[in-house]
């Protein structure tokens, strides 16, 4: 194989996923493997999250691509979600292995994350969850590695108030508890030094700029993705999420997290497959309550619970070996030909399809069929359908 050929293309499209990875991205500099970084360009509202992305690697003294003129051939493709194959870029960027990096510690929404469509694309994933890993191996392999933004994590003493520190971490969309939060957090505040990070989405949504203000307004300190999560939970004593992944962190990070949400923890189950933190919250692990006049209790009670909440650390994988096991994957599928799995054939007749030209219209229409509950799933499921068509229409005796 070319030397040119054994090169490692990196997707981004928010700053959480660039924190993610960025040890590993250093480790793999180090060990002399070339890697592009590309950050797309996308849509009128995410155009700003990229942008501000692209800023922010610049900065640090990173080399980013944002467009390929010409079709581009890698060894290996790293991405975060099969979404990214929407972006125009994306058609021009060849490579034999697609290999899928988590940038949380586990998914707090696996009817997103374990369905099909985001799954069966992938050559590998890469977990930092021993239970993720193992239901994922259904679709392709996977891999447990370390969680790479945790290498050389520390708490930090040092406090501004005499507070105890409460960093509430909300997600993206309707999965959040922001909407009602103004007088709690302001409540909270007498109790706590209140730092709030904004979800992404929440950033750039323009339906989520009401709960945006709510954030910046009513907190001690505000951050955007542009600050680190690892970073804010050295100095936090207790985390308030909702159905955010940030919940595992915490867990990872050995702070006591609660969870309010007024609907449900278990909003983004996948059929049977419960979500994490409803699992954490069945097992007591985590103290839940959908009543917002509750929070300082379930709080508290977090606070007594710091020793469920590192047994539940014991799923996810150790930082021992620091970036070994990943730089050891990445290694692993440069010196490789081919896929030989039994699910090969099924990926390359789905990159065929995303990377195929398309017209204006008939990527306006492919979009639109593509935002309509995972195509790939009903697909797979066609041969039952036909089976099943065929035996209804059968005569009864």
């Amino acid at each position: 194989m070319p030397d040119n050929e054994k090169r490692v293309a990196i997707i981004f499209d928010n700053l959480v996923q660039f924190f993610c990875m960025q040890k590993g991205i250093d480790a793999l500099i180090a060990a002399n493997i070339a890697i592009d970084l590309i950050i797309p360009t996308g849509n009128e509202q995410r155009q700003p999250l990229l942008d501000e992305t692209d800023d922010y690697l610049k900065a640090a003294g990173y080399h980013t691509i944002r467009d390929l003129a010409e079709p581009t051939q890698y060894q290996i493709l790293l991405d975060p979600f099969e979404h990214v194959s929407k972006y125009d870029i994306f058609r021009n960027i060849k490579f034999k292995f697609r290999i899928k990096y988590r940038y949380g510690l586990a998914t707090a929404k696996p009817r997103k994350a374990f369905a099909p469509a985001n799954c069966l694309v992938y050559d590998a994933i890469l977990c930092h969850s021993k239970w993720e890993a193992d239901v994922l191996q259904a679709y392709t392999k996977t891999f447990l590695i370390a969680p790479l933004k945790f290498i050389g994590f520390t708490k930090d003493t040092h406090r501004v108030s005499t507070k105890p520190t409460l960093l509430y971490l909300p997600t993206g969309g309707q999965g959040n508890s922001i909407a009602g939060m103004e007088q709690a957090i302001q409540k909270l505040r007498n109790d706590y030094y209140v730092i709030v990070k904004a979800h992404h989405l929440t950033e750039n949504l323009q339906k989520e700029q009401s709960k945006l203000e709510i954030l910046q307004d009513d907190s001690d300190e505000y951050y955007d993705q542009r600050a680190s999560l690892v970073d804010l939970l050295k100095t936090a004593d207790v985390v308030l999420s909702d159905n955010s992944g940030a919940i595992f962190d915490a867990i990872y990070a050995e702070v006591p997290v609660a969870i309010y949400h007024e609907s449900s923890v278990n909003l983004y189950h996948y059929g049977n497959i419960d979500t994490y933190q409803y699992r954490l919250v069945e097992s007591g692990a985590i103290p839940y309550t959908n009543n917002i006049e509750d929070l300082g209790t379930i709080l508290a009670e977090a606070l007594t619970l710091a020793d469920a909440q590192k047994a539940a650390k014991a799923d996810f994988a150790s930082i021992e070996d620091g970036a070994d096991s990943f730089v050891g994957v990445i290694k692993y599928y440069l010196s490789l030909d081919k896929a030989t799995d039994a699910y090969y054939c099924l990926r390359k007749s789905i990159r065929a399809y995303q990377t195929r030209p398309l017209t204006l219209k008939t990527r306006e229409l492919a979009d639109i069929k593509r935002s309509k509950s995972f195509r790939l799933g009903r697909a797979l499921l066609a041969p039952l359908r036909v089976a099943r068509n065929t035996l209804r229409r059968r005569p009864t005796k």
